[in-house]
């Protein structure tokens, strides 16, 4: 074999082979820096992002506390305009209540002075209608007392007159059996007609008694 084909046989291979360090650490250099570079850049977009986030995270930090400033301000001046009715419709009933108030006490007043007087009057009324009856109720008494003392006084008349009566009857039958019964002895009468006059007389005296 040709001198000069194995040299350049191996001149080739020493070429390859010395290339192999150079280049592999090429390799490892590029690698290094694309993967650097590429952290830096990471790196930066991050910054970035984390710089944009906090931005946006202020600005709605501010919003909020804006929309929180609002409302507080919308709720002090509807507390403030509710407190305003209030204290409205509270003087509004204040004054309703006293007017009511002071209509009822005059009520009561006037209900008060007219029962009063209705009460005098019916007093009044009943005094007067008591005195008349009591009036009325002596004159009646005045009178039955009069009419019984009268019927009282006539019946003893009468009652005295009716005994007197009796007394003279009876006297004068007893004068009359006695008459009889000495006659009955002068005349010597039996004993069937002294019962026969006996009876008679007997009868003469129960209707004489029974008229009585």
């Amino acid at each position: 074999m040709s001198q000069e084909i194995v040299s350049a046989v191996a001149a080739a291979n020493l070429k390859t082979v010395a290339e192999s360090p150079a280049f592999s650490m090429a390799v490892l250099c590029q690698f290094t820096a694309q993967s650097s570079g590429l952290a830096m850049q990471n790196a930066v977009i991050a910054t970035n992002e984390a710089n944009h986030l906090y931005h946006a995270a202020n600005a709605a930090m501010v919003e909020q506390m804006v929309a929180n400033a609002n409302t507080l301000s919308g709720l002090s001046s509807s507390v403030a305009a509710d407190k305003i009715m209030i204290s409205s419709a509270a003087a509004s009933q204040t004054a309703n209540l006293s007017t009511t108030m002071g209509n009822g006490i005059n009520a009561v007043s006037n209900g008060s002075s007219v029962g009063m007087a209705g009460v005098s009057g019916v007093a009044n009324a009943g005094t007067a209608a008591m005195t008349g009856v009591m009036d009325v109720g002596n004159t009646g008494t005045a009178g039955v007392s009069t009419a019984g003392i009268a019927a009282v006084a006539g019946a003893g008349a009468a009652g005295a007159a009716a005994v007197t009566g009796v007394n003279a009857a009876g006297s004068a039958a007893v004068t009359a059996i006695s008459e009889l019964g000495q006659a009955v002895q002068a005349a010597g009468i039996s004993a069937e007609a002294v019962e026969a006059i006996a009876i008679c007389i007997a009868e003469a005296l129960i209707k004489v008694f029974g008229k009585s």
